[in-house]
């Protein structure tokens, strides 16, 4: 008899829709949250303030630069700019047109995109992608791809400028 209501009572779960409704999301309210996480990077570096800039990053976070060699964590992200911050003048960051904003329908993930110049180490233009991840009701950048992006029209004089090396 047991093993029958125990059957009976598994049926009955399964056939009730048991699944919570979702709740929809706000992605003007996201679109502007992530926004905000942006303003705290960059706004950080100006400040040269490390335990700001620290904050955005997922701890657990996988990131790349420009050199096909670079995988950073995020404590790598944070000894690199905690030597960068020392430097006399960080160059500023001259972004190029609007950041593109792609947030996930359910709300828990996003792609967030920006082009600029940024004369640190060259004068072409770069791209930087970064995905993003809402945990706690909080964004954080859990991952970012770091790119020059020169214009059709410069690979020609690049590509005669840059010989091939061995690795």
């Amino acid at each position: 008899m047991k093993k029958i209501m125990s059957l009976a009572f598994l049926a009955l779960l399964f056939a009730c829709d048991t699944t919570p409704e979702s709740k929809p999301v706000d992605l003007n309210a996201e679109e502007a949250a992530i926004k905000e996480v942006f303003e705290t990077l960059f706004q950080s570096i100006e400040d040269r303030d490390i335990d700001q800039l620290a904050s955005v990053f997922a701890d657990d976070g996988i990131f790349m630069g420009t050199d096909p060699d670079e995988l950073y964590t995020k404590d790598t992200i944070v000894i690199g700019w905690t030597q960068m911050m020392k430097m006399p003048e960080i160059p500023t960051f001259d972004f190029i047109g609007e950041p593109f904003i792609r947030i996930r329908p359910d709300g828990k993930t996003a792609v967030y995109s920006t082009k600029y110049y940024w004369n640190l180490f060259t004068t072409l233009p770069l791209r930087q992608t970064f995905c993003l991840v809402k945990r706690d009701a909080e964004w954080l950048i859990d991952f970012f791809d770091f790119s020059v992006i020169p214009y059709n029209e410069q690979y020609p004089a690049l590509n005669a400028a840059v010989k091939v090396v061995d690795k």
